[in-house]
């Protein structure tokens, strides 16, 4: 299982990985998704919180859940140096994302970077969107591409349920 994974080493070195480090285009990718969807904003596998922590330092309501403890401790540890009005917008939860039920609704669900492979199951993968989608406040899914903005395609949506196009 990947919590395992990451519950091992990945969850100390993660940060630093060069992989993870340099990136930041997605970052404000997702703030521009925030800007045009609204909050709040639920992130599954939000693992240690690099976007989670972007979106709430701006002025964004957001629960990030992941499965892995050790990652949600190393996020956990990056909220309490942000300001206290963007700790105060930013709620962690652990939880496996084919399997989770918050109660709330969010206006954007998101799941940045790849945590959606660790679903290695069909059935998961249906899981976790049919749970998202319950979740959804807005329009349903949207494919919004790749956060470079190569192979946008914002006209690939997946509507809401009891939604009519």
């Amino acid at each position: 299982m990947a919590s395992e994974l990451y519950d091992s080493f990945i969850a100390d070195y993660y940060d630093e990985s060069p992989v993870v480090s340099g990136r930041l285009q997605d970052v404000a990718f997702y703030r521009d998704a925030v800007r045009e969807f609204g909050d709040p904003v639920l992130e599954l596998g939000c693992g240690t919180g690099r976007i989670t922590m972007a979106l709430a330092e701006a002025g964004k309501r957001i629960t990030g859940l992941d499965l892995s403890e050790r990652m949600l401790e190393r996020a956990v540890k990056k909220r309490a140096a942000l300001r206290v009005e963007a700790r105060e917008r930013l709620h962690l939860m652990q939880g496996d994302m084919a399997r989770f039920d918050l109660g709330e609704k969010f206006r954007l669900v998101i799941i940045p970077f790849r945590p959606f492979q660790h679903l290695l199951e069909v059935r998961q993968q249906v899981d976790c969107l049919d749970r998202a989608l319950a979740r959804d406040a807005g329009d349903g899914i949207q494919n919004r591409g790749r956060p470079s903005g190569a192979n946008h395609r914002a006209d690939s949506r997946v509507p809401s349920r009891g939604a009519t196009e």
